[in-house]
């Protein structure tokens, strides 16, 4: 009598092989298809919005101006824009990293402050609460009055 278990499990394993392959989604080309599909999309309602509603290009660039702007030089200093934007954005990034180590550093402090003194926590609790009701984009403002433009 011939032993059928090497076959039941090749089928069984080709089977898994299959259900995790529809489990996966679809394939990487097919994926690059749609985002490509989906920008042409994008990029030729643009222009027929441009075209039908004669908006001027002060107002909806052509979308092959934009990359191009990217390569002009600056008035001031003569720098590509592309590359002053770079800079202007390491910039950023910093005060982002700087804020959020901060923010962190305060929170990670006012937590061990909290579980040690129960007095405190019970006395300025209620105020932590309260402070995240109020959206940051109405601090924010508050926040750049107060410590003025910049850290670096």
């Amino acid at each position: 009598m011939a032993d059928n278990r090497p076959l039941e499990l090749e089928a069984t394993e080709a089977e898994g092989a299959a259900r995790r392959q529809t489990q996966r989604g679809p394939s990487l080309a097919r994926r690059g298809l749609a985002l490509f599909a989906v920008l042409a999309l994008i990029g030729i309602v643009w222009e027929v919005v441009k075209v039908a509603f004669a908006v001027t290009d002060y107002n909806l660039p052509h979308i092959y101006a934009i990359p191009l702007a990217l390569l002009k030089p600056l008035a001031s200093t003569g720098q590509p824009m592309g590359l002053y934007l770079l800079d202007q954005t390491q910039y950023t990034v910093y005060e982002a990293l700087a804020g959020f180590a901060l923010g962190a550093l305060a929170g990670f402090v006012l937590g061990v402050v909290f579980a040690h003194s129960a007095l405190l926590e019970r006395g300025c609790l209620p105020y932590v609460v309260a402070s995240q009701t109020v959206p940051i984009l109405a601090v924010a403002p508050m926040v750049v009055i107060w410590l003025g433009r910049g850290f670096f």
